[in-house]
């Protein structure tokens, strides 16, 4: 097992891009999520990089799994990886408030990527038309009030991401928002998405979940959660 183990290292290594920069090679034993969290933990790795294997959100929820495990108790920046990312051109930052957009732009103020990228910021407002007919109270003008405000909130964050060098617009959306997300991913086919990990704990954690974990199950796009 080790042989098999030291080998699928060296072919790991072997295949990073270019000018990566130096690289350490660590052969642990053990349950791997707890290892992966420990080690991130005591050498305050600033990002914890994975792929992602569905097992299904059932499952994965009874069990759990390694990516799942990993982006919910990580106590940095985790990257689940669904493909090939040959290049990063535009990114979708969905935000659900000024923590999100403050978080984004203090991880975004370390350069992490190389090339220019275009980024949508994009805030989904969790408000949808009843079917009854008490939707005929909800005035259009309070609709399109909400959908103004959400825009000015994505543009400002828009502009704090321009200051910083890249390319950048705001949107709001109506919507369920893990849905909403999805639907975004699906008409406009981001490189990626990056998101502020909103963590939950105990009994609301297995019965609810969360928007950013939502995401994870719902689009084969790889996402970067950022705290």
């Amino acid at each position: 097992m080790r042989e098999e183990a030291e080998k699928l290292l060296d072919q790991t290594v072997s295949i990073l891009p270019p000018h990566s920069g130096p690289v350490t090679k660590k052969l642990e034993l053990g349950a791997p999520a707890e290892v992966i969290l420990t080690l991130a933990k005591d050498k305050n790795y600033d990002l914890i990089v994975l792929g992602a294997r569905g097992v299904g959100q059932f499952r994965e929820q009874m069990f759990g799994s390694v990516s799942h495990r990993v982006m919910t108790h990580a106590h940095c920046s985790t990257l689940i990886v669904k493909g090939h990312l040959r290049k990063i051109d535009h990114v979708l930052l969905p935000v659900a408030n000024e923590e999100d957009g403050e978080a984004a732009v203090n991880f975004l103020r370390q350069k992490p990527f190389r090339d220019s990228v275009k980024f949508t910021v994009l805030h989904v407002i969790p408000f949808s038309q009843p079917v009854w007919p008490v939707g005929a109270m909800i005035p259009e003008d309070f609709r399109k009030e909400m959908v103004a405000h959400g825009e000015e909130f994505t543009g400002g964050i828009a502009s704090a991401i321009e200051k910083l060098g890249y390319s950048a617009k705001g949107t709001a959306i109506m919507g369920a928002p893990s849905f909403t997300i999805a639907d975004e991913v699906t008409a406009n086919s981001p490189d990626l998405i990056l998101m502020r990990s909103h963590s939950r704990t105990g009994i609301s954690r297995f019965l609810l979940g969360s928007v950013s974990h939502s995401v994870v199950h719902h689009t084969n796009c790889s996402i970067l959660l950022v705290r």
